[in-house]
């Protein structure tokens, strides 16, 4: 936060006020029983608190018991159109035994809440990461849920040996780029690091669909804190000209946080600089990191709010 820098074993509190934007909040709650349901529920209770369609939507679901990629995938596909949706995974410091979700006076798990903001809501987001794709482009062509089998029709393991030797072995830093038509990033799977040394097979941290053009990645600590600029000079350049963000919020994945190790401070403070020191900012490593439709690994996401003057 920008009032505690950053801070381990610690709880970020956010408040708004306004008397002309609206606030709605809901809870997916048992989202591997029926995730699609659940979601449902809770939209349409969200959407029940206002007469006016949500501008913004932040969101932070279980991402162990359940598919990350999938439940925003869901929850973007039945929020009203033009609705901007944000936020990360919630994580555990790495130790995977089982992530926390806060909910008005409950501590839930296997839920996601949402917070909706309604009215004249002004806003922007960014996003960035600083990872370079390297090496052949190559095609998914055979994966299922967060494990992919077969790139170019062979095991996922040889491509990464093809570009790294033959003893490489799936890195957390050296994530996959799945990219758009054009060639640019749609979003980075992060590996786990977990692979099958008799069929090639790799898990990654996020849904993996087939069809989609891949490369790997490469970045330094500078590299990352670029991505970090990056994602906050988007979202003040795309905020209107005639207002002013009022605050900032952050969410960056904590594998970011795990690489940049005694330099993680830097980069909030170089957030700051762009943002300068009157907007207060708050946010948290998470597990996967969430714009619109799309779950990204290893990048940082950065929404900027206001009220319309």
């Amino acid at each position: 936060s920008s009032c505690g820098g950053f801070t381990e074993d610690a709880v970020v509190l956010t408040l708004f006020s306004s008397d002309s934007i609206q606030f709605s909040v809901a809870v997916a709650r048992d989202l591997s029983l029926d995730s699609s349901l659940s979601i449902k529920k809770a939209v349409d209770e969200l959407l029940g608190q206002s007469v006016e369609p949500p501008e913004v939507c932040l969101a932070m679901p279980d991402s162990l018991t359940v598919n990350p990629a999938k439940v925003i995938e869901e929850l973007f596909s039945i929020l009203p159109e033009k609705c901007t949706v944000a936020g990360a995974g919630a994580a555990d410091q790495w130790t995977f035994d089982g992530t926390r979700q806060f909910f008005g006076r409950e501590v839930l798990r296997d839920a996601m809440p949402i917070y909706s903001l309604h009215g004249p809501v002004v806003h922007s987001y960014g996003i960035g990461s600083g990872w370079k794709p390297i090496g052949k482009t190559a095609v998914v062509t055979k994966s299922s849920g967060n494990t992919i089998y077969t790139i170019d029709n062979e095991p996922a393991i040889n491509y990464y040996r093809h570009n790294y030797g033959a003893e490489a072995r799936p890195a957390g830093d050296r994530p996959l780029a799945f990219l758009n038509d054009d060639g640019s990033i749609r979003y980075l799977r992060a590996s786990t690091e977990a692979f099958d040394e008799e069929t090639g097979a790799i898990d990654y941290f996020g849904f993996v669909p087939e069809g989609f053009n891949v490369q790997l990645t490469v970045a330094d600590n500078d590299a990352i804190l670029d991505g970090a600029v990056l994602s906050i000079e988007m979202a003040l350049n795309n905020y209107p000209v005639d207002e002013s963000p009022q605050c900032a919020l952050l969410f960056s994945c904590s594998a970011r946080k795990l690489l940049l190790g005694t330099k993680t401070c830097c980069e909030k403070e170089s957030m700051e600089l762009k943002l300068g020191a009157s907007v207060p900012l708050a946010g948290f490593y998470g597990y996967g990191e969430i714009l619109n439709g799309d779950f990204h690994n290893e990048t940082c996401v950065v929404m900027l709010l206001g009220e319309k003057s």
